[in-house]
């Protein structure tokens, strides 16, 4: 696949090995953005797949794109995104690994994944733990929001008022956390005096709600290095 601009120089060449539903949400969104420039810093895509249903999903998905293979030598970085990618959110984790790359490689890489929301640079020895953290933590909120869902159901609110809710109380944390604020310091600030917030937070508590989060993060990063 071969952009529409060039940056002046030897055209870059970005390859994405298994294009599937997080690979396609990278490359369309760097496309979305390479369109709206007029010097992009890359100028040819390379999609691998595996099977035929896919190389169709690809043509179908891309086909303002033509074929356009190329030789060149490569630099590799280690990445994961999240599943936010698909609506531009993603936090990705970035490690430069423990081969020198050049400055042009390190900021090439990291304007890639700004194409999908934010970044993080993490060593090479923390990379899995941190994989973890950007990757697998949103499946394990939704744990938590379902739970909550089915209380509020049982206390009368449909669901789908009860979701709306819930987004958007847990975007306005989120953002105050962004903003500098200690998760245990808003916790104090929702929690009054015989409260139904306190309340709350001693059942949680009583059920081993903070052990199990720590312990499934330990066992999910301990679970992904074995499998190396």
């Amino acid at each position: 696949m071969s952009a529409q601009a060039t940056n002046g120089h030897e055209p870059m060449t970005l390859a994405v090995i298994g294009c599937g539903s997080m690979g396609s949400a990278i490359l369309a969104g760097i496309l979305n953005s390479s369109a709206k420039e007029e010097k992009p810093p890359i100028s040819h895509f390379i999609a691998c797949v595996q099977s035929q249903e896919s190389v169709k999903r690809l043509n179908s998905s891309f086909s303002d794109y033509s074929d356009s293979p190329r030789e060149n030598s490569c630099s590799f970085v280690r990445a994961m995104p999240n599943l936010a990618a698909q609506i531009g959110e993603s936090i990705t984790l970035i490690s430069l690994g423990t081969t020198p790359i050049s400055e042009k490689f390190t900021e090439i890489s990291g304007w890639i994944f700004k194409q999908i929301g934010e970044t993080s640079y993490i060593a090479d020895n923390l990379y899995q733990a941190g994989a973890v953290l950007a990757g697998a933590t949103p499946a394990w909120f939704t744990l938590a929001l379902d739970g909550i869902l089915d209380g509020a159901v049982s206390e009368g609110i449909k669901r789908g008022v009860a979701m709306e809710i819930l987004a958007q109380s847990m975007l306005g944390t989120a953002k105050m956390i962004q903003s500098g604020e200690h998760p245990a310091i808003l916790r104090e600030k929702i929690s009054s005096p015989k409260g139904t917030t306190i309340q709350g937070l001693k059942t949680l508590e009583k059920g081993g709600i903070r052990s199990s989060f720590t312990d499934a993060f330990i066992d999910s990063t301990q679970h992904g290095l074995n499998m190396k």
